[in-house]
C-alpha cells in the first residue's frame, strides 16, 4: 500500500495488507449499494407514482423490527467472524432475488418490495460495518482508523453512481441490479481474506463453551430504557429519522414530476448521489475532526439542523408564500437534500456514534442494535403516517409537509438545546466509572478535555492517572506540562506513575524536575525518590554522583534504586562499588538484606547471579526462599529447571515454583515429560501441578504430553489433563486431533453405558446403597470429560456445541422419567 496513503490516514505499516482488504470489501459493497439504490428507485418511480412513497416507509420500519430482532439475537449464538460471512452472503443472496424477480414479475406489490429491500439490505450493511470495524481493530488503532473505517464504503459509492450513465447504455435496469449482486459477492471474498488470515484472528476472553447463555432480549431493552442518557439519543435518533424521512419524500416526489423515464431518473440519481459522496468524503477526512476538535460535540450536534434551517428559510424566501399550491422545485428541494446527506454522514452520524462510548461496553453493541432496529423505525413509522395522513387529508399539499418538516427540524434543536449539559455530564460520569476508551472524535472535544484537566487535581489517585492517560492519548502537545504540574501532587502513587511516564517516553525536559525530587529530603516518600533515581539516571545515561550517597541509605526502595543506577549506568568505579554493596547485601544473615538483593537481581536480569539465586533456594527461611523461587523464573536460565520441577513435586513453594516454570515455556517440557514418564503407573499429586504448567505453557508440544497424560489409569490426572488441554487453548483441526477426540469419546460413551446401566439395575435391589453413591460419583465424572473432550471439536461453533449438550441432558432427563 501507497506509503502517502499510509500516513494520510495514521495506517499501521505491519496493517498495510489488512486495511487494503477492508477498503476493498466496503469498496465493492458500497459500489454494490449504489447500484441497487438507483435501480431500484428508477425502476420503482418509472412504474408506480411517488405518492405511494408513505406505504414503502411503513413496511420498512416493520420489517427493521423483525431485521433487529432476528440479528441481535444472532450477535449471541453465531460468532462474529461467521456472522459477518452471513450478513454479507444474505445481502447477495436478496438482491440476486430481486434481479430474478424483477425478471419473472410484473405486479405491481413486487415494485413496493423491491424499494423495502433495498432498505432492508442498506441496514444489514450498516449493521455489519459497525461490528466488524469494533473486531478488527484494537481500541487505540481504532480510534485513528474511526473515519476510515466508518466511510470505506464511499469511493467505492462514488464509481458507483458514477457509472451508472455508462451502465445503462449497455444494459437494463434489472442487469444492474445483477451487477450489484456480484459487487456484494466480491466483497465476500475480501471479507473472507480478512477473517482468515491468522495474525488477524480474533483473540476474546470468553466464558466456557457449556456455559454459553443468550441475554434476554428484555434486559438488554431493561438497560435501553432505563437510563436517562440513551432516552435523550432515543429521541433524537427518532426525530433524524423522521427529517430524514420527509426530506426524501420531498426529493424523490418532485424528481418524478421533472423527469419521467427511468433512464432519466437512473441518470440524474447517479449524478446528484456522486456529488454527495464525494463531498461527504472530502468533508469528513478533511474538516470533520478539526471541527468538532474547536467547536465541540456539543455544538456540533447543532450543525446539520441549524444548515437545515437556513437553506429551508431560503426555499420559502425564494418559493413565495404565494405558490403555496403546488410550487415545487427541483433545485431547493434536491439542496436540502444534499446538505442533509452530506453533513449527516461526514459530521452528524459520526459525533452521534461517539455518543455511545459512554455507555458500558457489554451493552454497547447491543444498545447500537436497539437504536437502528427498533428506535429509528419509530421514526420512520411516524413519518409515513404523517405523509399517509397528509396523503388522504390534503391531497399532498406540499405547503403542509413543508411545515410539517419545518416542525421536525424546530423540534430537533429543542431536543439539542434542552439536553446540551447531558451530553458532557455523561461523559464526566463515564470518566468516574473509567468506562471511557473513547474514539478519536469524541474525546477531542474541547469540553471532554477541559473535564480531564479538571481531574488532575482530584485527590483520587485512580482519577488523576485515567484522566493523564487519556489526555496523553488523545492530545499529547501538552503532556510536558502536566507531568510537571502532578509531580507535586499529593499523593504517591500519582508522582510514581508521572515518574515512570516520564520515563517511558524518554521527556529529557524533565531531568531537571526529577533531579529536583532525588535533591529533596524530608518530603518525598523513599519510592517517590527511588523512582526518581532510576529515571534520571536512565535519562541522563549515566549516574550522577549524589547516587553514590543513597546505596548505604536506611530505606530499602532507595537502596535498590541506587545501586541498580550505579550498576547499569555508572563509571567503572561507581559500578565495583554498587556490586560489593550488592555482595554484602547477598552474604548478610539479615533477611530483609537478601530480599533486597534478590530484588535488585531481579531487575537486572543478568545470569552471572544464578549461583547466587541456586544458593538462596536452600536458604533456611520461607520469604527468601519463595523471592528466589520467583527470581529463578525471571531470569530464564535452564540451570533453574530441574529445581523448580523438584520444588512441585515436594509440594513447597509449588505456587512459586508453578509460576516460574511456565516462564521458561516449551524448554521445560521435555523434563515434564520425563517425569510423567517416571510416575505413569503411580498417583503422586505433583503430576496434578505438572498438567497445570503445561496447560498453562500451551501449544503443539504440551498438548501431545498432555494427550499422553489423559491415556494414565488415575482418574484424577485424566480430569486435570482434559482441563489442561481446555486451558492451553487446544482444538481438533488436523485428522490426527479429531481422531484422538473421537476415541477418547467413544470409550467414555462405552464407561457412561456401563455405569448407567449398573446404577438402572442395582437400584431394583436392596443393600447397595454405597456401591450405588460410588457408581454415581463415576458416572458424573465420566460426564464432565465427555463434555470437555466435545467441547475440543466445537471450539469455533458454540452453538452447535451447546445443542450437543441439551440433547444429552434431555436425554438423561427421559432416561431418569
Amino acid at each position: 500500500m501507497n506509503s502517502v496513503f499510509i500516513k494520510a490516514f495514521k495506517i499501521k505499516k505491519e496493517n498495510g495488507w489488512f486495511i487494503n482488504s477492508l477498503f476493498l470489501h466496503q469498496f465493492f459493497v458500497g459500489a454494490g449499494l449504489a447500484l441497487f439504490f438507483i435501480a431500484s428507485n428508477a425502476i420503482f418511480l418509472a412504474e408506480v407514482s411517488a405518492e405511494n412513497l408513505p406505504f414503502v416507509y411503513l413496511f420498512t420500519a416493520i420489517i427493521y423490527l423483525v431485521t433487529g430482532r432476528l440479528y441481535n439475537l444472532l450477535t449471541q449464538v453465531v460468532k462474529k467472524e461467521r456472522l459477518f460471512q452471513f450478513v454479507i452472503f444474505g445481502m447477495f443472496l436478496f438482491i440476486l432475488s430481486m434481479y430474478f424477480g424483477a425478471l419473472a414479475i410484473s405486479k405491481v406489490w413486487y415494485l413496493f418490495f423491491l424499494m423495502v429491500m433495498y432498505r432492508i439490505v442498506y441496514l444489514m450493511f450498516h449493521l455489519e460495518a459497525f461490528g466488524l470495524s469494533s473486531l478488527l481493530f484494537d481500541l487505540k488503532h481504532s480510534s485513528s482508523l474511526l473515519g476510515w473505517t466508518a466511510s470505506g464504503d464511499l469511493p467505492g459509492r462514488f464509481i458507483g453512481y458514477l457509472s451508472i450513465t455508462s451502465l445503462i447504455m449497455v444494459l437494463d435496469l434489472p442487469s444492474i441490479i445483477l451487477v450489484s449482486a456480484c459487487c456484494i459477492l466480491v466483497s465476500l471474498y475480501f471479507l473472507n481474506r480478512i477473517l482468515n488470515k491468522p495474525e488477524f484472528a480474533t483473540v476474546e476472553i470468553s466464558q466456557p463453551l457449556e456455559n454459553v447463555q443468550i441475554e434476554p432480549e428484555t434486559n438488554v431493552f431493561k438497560f435501553y430504557f432505563g437510563d436517562r442518557y440513551l432516552r435523550i439519543l432515543s429521541v433524537l435518533s427518532v426525530v433524524i429519522a423522521l427529517t430524514a424521512i420527509l426530506i426524501d419524500f420531498s426529493f424523490i416526489n418532485d424528481l418524478q414530476l421533472k423527469i419521467r423515464t427511468s433512464q432519466g431518473i437512473a441518470e440524474y440519481l447517479g449524478y446528484f448521489f456522486s456529488i454527495i459522496c464525494i463531498s461527504t468524503f472530502i468533508i469528513k477526512f478533511v474538516f470533520s475532526k478539526k471541527v468538532v476538535g474547536k467547536i465541540g460535540i456539543r455544538t456540533a450536534l447543532y450543525v446539520l439542523p441549524v444548515m437545515l434551517t437556513i437553506v429551508f428559510v431560503l426555499i420559502f424566501y425564494f418559493n413565495g408564500l404565494a405558490e403555496r399550491e403546488g410550487g415545487h422545485s427541483l433545485l431547493h428541494f434536491g439542496a436540502l437534500a444534499l446538505i442533509f446527506m452530506v453533513f449527516k454522514y461526514s459530521l452528524n452520524e459520526p459525533v452521534f456514534i461517539s455518543l455511545f462510548e459512554p455507555i458500558i461496553k457489554p451493552y454497547r453493541l447491543h444498545s447500537f442494535i436497539v437504536l437502528k432496529t427498533f428506535i429509528e423505525p419509530i421514526g420512520i413509522l411516524i413519518a409515513a403516517m404523517i405523509l399517509i395522513f397528509t396523503q388522504f387529508n390534503a391531497t399532498l399539499n406540499f405547503y403542509e409537509l413543508q411545515y410539517f418538516l419545518l416542525i421536525s427540524i424546530g423540534f430537533w434543536l429543542l431536543t439539542l438545546i434542552v439536553n446540551h449539559q447531558n451530553f458532557i455530564k455523561i461523559f464526566e460520569s463515564a470518566l468516574e466509572a473509567r468506562s471511557l476508551e473513547g474514539s478519536e472524535l469524541a474525546i477531542k472535544d474541547k469540553d471532554i478535555l477541559q473535564i480531564l484537566e479538571s481531574k488532575l487535581e482530584a485527590n483520587h489517585s485512580e482519577a488523576v492517572i485515567y484522566s493523564i492517560e487519556l489526555l496523553h492519548r488523545f492530545d499529547p502537545t501538552h503532556i510536558d506540562a502536566r507531568l510537571t504540574l502532578l509531580l507535586s501532587h499529593p499523593s504517591e502513587e500519582v508522582q510514581i506513575h508521572v515518574i515512570e511516564k516520564i520515563k517511558a517516553l524518554h521527556l529529557e525536559t524533565q531531568k531537571e524536575n526529577i533531579l529536583k525530587i532525588i535533591r529533596q529530603n524530608g518530603e518525598i516518600t523513599p519510592n517517590v525518590k527511588a523512582a526518581a533515581i532510576k529515571t534520571f539516571s536512565i535519562l541522563k545515561k549515566e549516574a550522577i554522583e549524589e547516587i553514590n550517597y543513597y546505596i548505604d541509605d536506611p530505606q530499602s526502595p532507595i537502596k535498590r534504586a541506587a545501586i541498580l543506577s550505579l550498576i547499569k549506568f555508572g563509571s567503572e568505579e561507581q559500578k565495583n562499588k554498587a556490586k560489593e554493596k550488592l555482595f554484602l547485601l547477598i552474604g548478610s544473615t539479615e533477611v530483609n538484606d537478601q530480599i533486597l538483593s534478590l530484588e535488585i537481581i531481579e531487575e537486572l536480569n543478568e545470569s552471572e547471579y544464578c549461583d547466587v539465586v541456586l544458593g538462596f533456594l536452600e536458604n533456611e527461611n520461607e520469604k527468601v526462599v519463595r523471592k528466589a523461587t520467583l527470581v529463578s523464573g525471571k531470569l530464564q536460565d535452564r540451570i533453574f529447571i530441574p529445581f523448580l520441577i523438584s520444588m512441585i513435586k515436594t509440594g513447597h513453594y509449588y505456587n512459586e515454583a508453578i509460576l516460574s516454570l511456565v516462564q521458561y515455556k516449551e524448554d521445560a517440557l521435555p523434563l515434564i515429560n520425563e517425569e510423567f514418564g517416571m510416575y505413569k503407573h503411580t498417583k503422586e499429586r505433583f503430576m496434578l501441578r505438572l498438567c497445570r504448567v503445561c496447560g498453562q505453557i500451551g501449544g503443539g508440544k504440551a498438548s501431545e504430553i498432555l494427550w499422553w497424560v489423559v491415556k494414565f489409569p488415575w482418574l484424577d490426572l485424566k480430569i486435570e489433563a482434559l482441563n489442561a488441554l481446555k486451558i492451553a487453548g487446544f482444538e481438533a483441526q488436523l485428522k490426527e486431533d479429531f481422531y484422538q477426540v473421537t476415541d477418547q469419546v467413544e470409550k467414555l460413551f462405552g464407561q457412561i453405558f456401563w455405569l448407567h446401566n449398573a446404577i438402572i439395575l442395582l437400584n431394583k435391589k436392596r443393600g447397595f446403597n454405597l456401591l450405588l453413591d460410588a457408581l454415581q460419583k463415576a458416572l458424573e465424572e465420566e460426564k464432565k470429560k465427555i463434555k470437555i473432550l466435545l467441547s475440543f471439536l466445537f471450539v469455533s461453533r458454540p452453538e452447535e456445541y451447546k445443542e450437543i449438550l441439551n440433547l444429552l441432558g434431555s436425554i438423561e432427563k427421559e432416561d431418569r422419567l
